[in-house]
């Protein structure tokens, strides 16, 4: 089926570009010898990340702003959505969305001073 095979090519490549932001990110200078091979090796991974040959300007936009946006979701919220295998940033921000309704529907509340979410009883 053509949408299976699809949807599978879409996933395969969410964690291929996954895998390439994670090394582009968690990357250390003592992984090189000298801030030349540091730099290339950097400008090597982000290119792998967010191939700049294949998308545009607003595409990597795009994917700069969907990671920081995940990045400072509470954490019960970021897992959520990552469970839900999100691929857009329409699609994660329905996702969060529908993560607040279903707590408000549930009666959770985030509590007052952290991220630690709670169940209120009435």
């Amino acid at each position: 089926d053509y949408g299976k095979m699809k949807a599978a090519i879409l996933h395969a490549d969410a964690v291929s570009r996954e895998k390439q932001r994670q090394h582009f990110r968690r990357f250390c200078y003592q992984e090189a010898e000298g801030p030349r091979q540091v730099y290339d090796q950097l400008q090597s991974f982000c290119h792998q990340w967010l191939k700049v040959e294949r998308h545009s300007k607003e595409q990597i936009l795009e994917m700069l702003i969907l990671e920081q946006f995940l990045a400072i979701l509470p954490p019960e919220m970021k897992s959520w959505i990552k469970r839900h295998n999100a691929e857009s940033s329409a699609q994660v921000i329905s996702l969060a969305e529908d993560f607040l309704l279903r707590q408000r529907v549930l009666g959770i509340t985030e509590q007052e001073g952290g991220e630690e979410l709670v169940v209120r009883s009435e």
